[in-house]
């Protein structure tokens, strides 16, 4: 694998690092939400979602479209989410593992 498209994985693994990011993926991952929906979902601040959707956007994960006042937002490649989805399973299956040898 050349160092720039590491570099680029490196990126874009720093940018899904932060819990209200990887919120907004799970949010996004059941169809497209304007902010105002998904203010009502994540307990922060209108500004500090916005700040959070606009870091994903510039990083080519999110896409938006205005409809009046609001802004919707969606994920421009599934993939994002199979991600997470991958290491949430990491996760469960070492939670797993730890309960298993607890129980030996």
């Amino acid at each position: 694998m050349h160092n720039k498209l590491i570099l680029k994985i490196a990126h874009m693994l720093k940018i899904l690092g932060h819990p209200t990011r990887i919120t907004i993926i799970q949010i996004l991952s059941e169809g497209q939400r304007c902010v105002c929906e998904i203010m009502a979902l994540i307990n922060e601040e209108q500004s500090t979602i916005s700040k959070h959707l606009a870091v994903l956007k510039n990083a080519g994960l999110l896409e938006s479209r205005k409809e009046g006042l609001s802004v919707f937002y969606n994920i421009k490649d599934k993939n994002i989410s199979n991600i997470i989805s991958i290491a949430e399973d990491i996760l469960k299956n070492e939670i797993l593992e730890n309960m298993e040898i607890l129980e030996k």
